[in-house]
């Protein structure tokens, strides 16, 4: 098997580190290259990372779950880049398991990759969960349904997004739990729909800044009301500065506003633009929030 390695240097947390470059074109390269402080380089193709018995035991960082439904997990892997070269394609062809799903991880960077499913009909997994990790940055990456959910963390310290996608998801396009110091920038999430779009439960420090929201569309007559944006609990308002809100036809923004900061953010052809409390909120600043700011 042919590779080409380069030897670069990380600076992650105050400590030097000698990173290994990998060249992969191939699942087998991709997932044998699952090794701490790596910078794999994954050329231009699609890659389909569907559990098998190919890839069992290929790395350990590489596993079979169990559960309701079996996954694949990428557990314990630190200090590692993945970046691609040209169009690169990550999939899975199970519609019960994330395509990507890493748990107990450190310091790792995405860049120029999409995940998503193949599958005909529906899928009950989503596309990228990250659980117990820390520092993870992505950037130019795309994820896409049919998946249930676009993104998800769970307990994950330090995430970063820009100049992403988030797209054709059937439940959430994110939904994060018990994380903090969540930024994600210049980004789009588009064509999703059914339930809510956007879920929060016990975060702290989350940001969404210069993104469009544009073309997401409710289930009709749900047997609940929808929220475009769920917020469950929140100990710190969960904030979007300088976002568009487009074309999204959903009959209720969020009935949890003083949870929310909308900083010069602008809300255009949106059923939900009729919702009473959030047309009422555009023109007069609550009384009982400080939070709510949409400038005109």
């Amino acid at each position: 098997m042919k590779k080409a390695i380069l030897l670069s240097v990380l600076i992650i947390s105050g400590t030097l580190l000698s990173a290994e470059t990998v060249y992969v074109k191939s699942t087998y390269e991709l997932i044998k290259a699952l090794e701490n402080n790596k910078h794999i380089v994954i050329e231009s193709g699609t890659y389909n990372i569907t559990f098998n018995d190919t890839l069992k035991n290929v790395s350990a960082h590489f596993v079979k779950t169990s559960g309701t439904w079996e996954n694949t997990e990428i557990t314990g892997l630190q200090n590692v880049t993945f970046e691609g070269k040209g169009k690169v394609s990550i999939i899975i062809t199970d519609p019960y398991a994330w395509v990507i799903n890493f748990t107990e991880c450190k310091n790792l960077t995405f860049k120029n990759i999409e995940f998503g499913h193949k599958v005909e009909g529906e899928c009950m997994g989503g596309a990228a969960l990250f659980q117990d990790s820390q520092n993870i940055k992505m950037s130019e990456v795309g994820l896409y349904g049919c998946g249930t959910t676009g993104l998800e963390l769970r307990n994950v310290k330090g995430f970063e997004m820009d100049s992403s996608k988030v797209y054709k998801c059937t439940y959430y396009l994110t939904n994060f739990s018990n994380s903090e110091n969540v930024r994600i920038s210049n980004s789009t999430f588009e064509n999703s729909g059914i339930f809510e779009m956007f879920s929060f439960d016990d975060n702290k420090n989350v940001k969404f800044e210069n993104c469009l929201i544009q073309n997401n569309t409710q289930k009709e007559n749900h047997y609940r009301p929808i929220n475009f944006i769920d917020i469950i609990s929140a100990d710190q308002p969960i904030e979007f500065n300088k976002c568009v809100f487009s074309n999204n036809r959903y009959s209720q923004f969020s009935d949890s506003l003083n949870s929310l900061i909308l900083d010069d953010c602008t809300f255009r052809s949106n059923t939900f633009d009729s919702d009473e409390l959030l047309k009422k909120t555009k023109f007069e600043k609550k009384e009982d929030s400080q939070y709510f700011i949409i400038a005109e």
